[in-house]
């Protein structure tokens, strides 16, 4: 054989001088792939299937030839109709067969296979179907997953427009000039803004509480003037993270225009407890000078905490207006706010969401 420019010795003589019998060829690389080969007859209902595919699917145990139906069997119910529609077309068509399903193997595992092939006529006249059937659990798993999120995102941007409009109407409301426009509802939005970031930031969907309120308060926190006392690892589920974050979002606003955050030396302390029954939220401000209570219902900020937090899981606000600063309280069932791996949180979100903005509403 002749050598080519541009090709070394021991590349031509790999490629074309035959390295690998050319009979191997297909069973090497089928094997190095992962591809499991089959043939099967469907007139005489019987298939053969090769060492790659055997080990796919773990049925090393079945003699050379075996009944169709051992491997058509273990097909899950709900795909199984579809593999058989497509291996009767393909044959009654001459056609390509292709079908993906998931497949049981003897230890309970189940795996994706994607499996296809086409008709061939053999030299007794018969036409029996020949194919491979690749495993694409990853893929497959991958792909559910990416589904999954497109699912959630879609849900979750719905719930999050609804609630950025029902926070614009309140603030819209309660307004008396374009800047209390501004201040109620960019304050409010960068809050939110907050969550989602952290909660988009990971893959779970959860929201570590101590992130969390430090996020929030890192401006006062660093100038010693709040002090945070909280569970020193708590995971939040995003409905209750995004509840949390307007809490503490009104809070901190009420203590820098009203409250102890207002006064030169005032305190705040922010605790935290979890038990396995309650989720307690408590903000006490110190102030040096006495503060004068609201009158009525106080102040639209106010209003909004305290029918959010009863609107949200159940909870039960206390406002305690003393003179020395407001200390406030609102415990929640635990389970509420625990984030739960793999639960679903989107019908809690927008219920939440839309149950905040419109309590307020209807109060302001």
């Amino acid at each position: 054989m002749a050598h080519f420019d541009g090709i070394s010795s021991f590349e031509e003589k790999v490629f074309f001088r035959g390295l690998v019998p050319d009979d191997d060829w297909h069973s090497l690389a089928a094997a190095a792939g992962g591809v499991g080969r089959w043939a099967m007859d469907p007139d005489s209902g019987l298939c053969e299937i090769d060492v790659t595919l055997r080990r796919l699917t773990g049925m090393q145990d079945l003699p050379q030839t075996f009944g169709t139906d051992l491997f058509i069997g273990r097909i899950a119910a709900e795909d199984r109709d579809q593999v058989e529609s497509a291996i009767s077309k393909a044959i009654a068509d001459d056609s390509i067969y292709e079908a993906e399903f998931q497949f049981a193997k003897p230890n309970g595992d189940v795996i994706w296979l994607l499996g296809r092939g086409r008709p061939v006529k053999i030299a007794d006249g018969r036409t029996i179907l020949i194919g491979v059937n690749v495993d694409v659990t990853a893929d497959r798993t991958a792909r559910d997953r990416a589904e999954i999120i497109a699912g959630e995102m879609a849900h979750r941007l719905k719930n999050v427009f609804a609630l950025i409009q029902s926070m614009f109407n309140v603030a819209a409301r309660n307004a008396q000039s374009k800047d209390d426009l501004v201040d109620a509802f960019q304050g409010r939005l960068a809050a939110l803004a907050t969550v989602n970031a952290m909660m988009f930031s990971n893959a779970a969907r959860r929201v570590d509480l101590r992130d969390l309120a430090t996020t929030l308060l890192q401006s006062v926190i660093d100038s010693e003037r709040v002090s945070v006392d909280l569970p020193e690892r708590y995971a939040l589920n995003g409905a209750a993270a995004q509840t949390l974050i307007l809490a503490l979002h009104e809070l901190l606003t009420n203590a820098v225009k009203h409250g102890a955050l207002s006064q030169a030396g005032g305190t705040v302390a922010l605790q935290i407890s979890v038990d396995d029954n309650d989720f307690v939220l408590s903000w006490t401000e110190t102030c040096p000078m006495p503060i004068h209570p609201p009158q009525g219902r106080g102040g639209f900020g106010m209003r909004v905490l305290g029918s959010m937090t009863r609107a949200t899981f159940t909870g039960d606000p206390i406002f305690d207006w003393r003179p020395e600063g407001l200390a406030f309280q609102c415990t929640w069932p635990e389970t509420d706010f625990r984030h739960v791996p793999d639960a679903a949180y989107a019908e809690q979100v927008v219920a939440s969401a839309v149950a905040t903005a419109d309590m307020a509403q209807g109060q302001s």
